[in-house]
């Protein structure tokens, strides 16, 4: 299991809060290495080896990861994490 550290979460909620606000969808422009796919009439980023199913899937969970959803995320477990020192220290 990936351990991430407070300076990590305080590092993500500064990214979101720099990042794209609103609500994000599975249609926006990706790198070079990406191919673009004709499909039903539109134009569809697809990783090489991919199928159409794999890719509505990833692009689903990135939108999903928008900013505001990492952010509090975050936040809530620096929240916690403070909580639960109180806690041990009293």
């Amino acid at each position: 299991m990936t351990t991430i550290t407070d300076a990590r979460l305080k590092e993500l909620v500064a990214l979101a809060e720099k990042a794209t606000q609103g609500e994000w969808t599975g249609n926006s422009t990706l790198p070079d290495f990406i191919e673009l796919t004709l499909l039903e009439g539109q134009k569809r980023w697809m990783a090489p080896g991919t199928t159409i199913e794999e890719c509505e899937r990833n692009a689903a969970f990135i939108a999903a990861a928008n900013p505001a959803t990492v952010k509090a995320m975050a936040q809530a477990l620096l929240e916690a994490r403070e909580q639960i020192a109180a806690l041990l220290n009293d």
